[in-house]
């Protein structure tokens, strides 16, 4: 999408672990990712499974361990990895993920890991409401990436990516434009991120 857009992006694709987003939220704390300087925009996108929360830890992103398989991480436990080590000397907390100005949780039911990710300081997050067909969330983030690369804002690339789904000949993908929501829209009706020889989504 970013392509189409005349916008080539410099994607880097890895394994959701803990160990791997640890190191994403220090990076993002410092704002060093990117290039030398860390001033292009860097997006999460982050593909994972989301378990809807039936017990009084609430909602889990399911992660990957060492061997391979499945790691619940509970919000609780999301929560404490986020604000980890994120005192400044002077003891105020200063917010972890000043250096990623978005993070796409492209993952059904994850409007509530989203909230975690608002609270530590992220000030765009794109979630959804519940559950969302593969079909659709390809397609949602298809539309929204071409939108982004294009320079469109990034709430104008978000309702653009709704009313295109909700035009989509197939009613069961139609019906989850309203289950994308966005976290931020204030400061989203006016931020723009030059996608032009970025990093990209990561």
């Amino acid at each position: 999408a970013l392509e189409h857009a005349s916008c080539p992006p410099n994607i880097r694709v890895g394994v959701a672990s803990t160990k791997t987003l640890a190191q994403l939220f220090t990076r993002a704390r410092d704002r060093q990712l990117g290039t030398p300087g860390g001033s292009r925009p860097v997006i999460l996108h982050l593909s994972a499974h989301v378990t809807t929360g039936s017990n009084v830890l609430g909602p889990c992103l399911v992660l990957e361990n060492s061997y391979g398989g499945p790691h619940l991480l509970h919000r609780q436990q999301l929560e404490e990895l986020l604000v980890a080590s994120g005192d400044t000397p002077s003891g105020t907390n200063r917010h972890q993920l000043d250096g990623l100005p978005l993070v796409f949780l492209n993952s059904c039911w994850s409007e509530r890991v989203a909230e975690a990710f608002v609270e530590a300081g992220c000030r765009h997050v794109i979630a959804t409401r519940g559950y969302i067909s593969d079909g659709a969330s390809k397609a949602f983030a298809q539309e929204f990436y071409f939108a982004l690369g294009s320079q469109h804002t990034i709430l104008s690339s978000w309702q653009r990516a709704r009313q295109v789904l909700s035009l989509d000949p197939n009613p069961q993908i139609a019906a989850n434009a309203e289950l994308f929501v966005l976290f931020g829209q204030p400061s989203a009706r006016s931020t723009r991120l030059d996608m032009r020889d970025s990093p990209g989504p990561l």
